[in-house]
């Protein structure tokens, strides 16, 4: 049994009482911190809300290193978070072997007035729909998409 098959039949046996209330945050790693406020705050007007300076010890590395987490506030109480390492090394162990071609992608939404009804219906058909698609058919489900609010 994988990981995936153990944790589901862990949440099936109500390892979980209930659900997460919210994501907390997404950590990012980048390489300058003060260019990653600049774009977010500066730029777009997302606030910095929190800096945290730490070290820890790093298995990898066998060393303590220092690193920098920044939080970038979101309308829901979630965050957008970064990691800067003050060691380079600690760096290129993060960094994926083949970056993906657009890069870091972020993407913002903002709810129409009627998200509950929209929440509803993807609610109701989830599953079928996962199944529709896993199963070969292909048809687009999304009416939404390109409408003006």
């Amino acid at each position: 049994m994988d990981t995936i098959e153990k944790s589901r039949a862990s949440v099936a046996k109500g390892l979980l009482s209930r659900l997460p209330s919210r994501l907390h945050h997404n950590a990012f790693v980048v390489k300058d911190h003060e260019i990653n406020r600049r774009f977010f705050e500066d730029l777009l007007g997302i606030p910095l809300v929190a800096t945290w300076c730490e070290k820890n010890f790093s298995t990898d590395l066998q060393r303590e290193v220092e690193f920098c987490h920044t939080f970038f506030g979101m309308g829901d109480g979630g965050a957008l978070a970064f990691f800067q390492f003050a060691d380079p090394e600690m760096y290129e162990l993060t960094q994926a072997e083949k970056p993906a071609r657009d890069g870091l992608i972020v993407e913002f939404t903002q709810d129409p007035d009627d998200v509950a009804e929209i929440d509803a219906i993807r609610r109701a058909d989830a599953h079928s729909e996962l199944a529709r698609w896993l199963a070969g058919d292909r048809r687009p489900n999304n009416d939404l998409r390109g409408r003006h609010i």
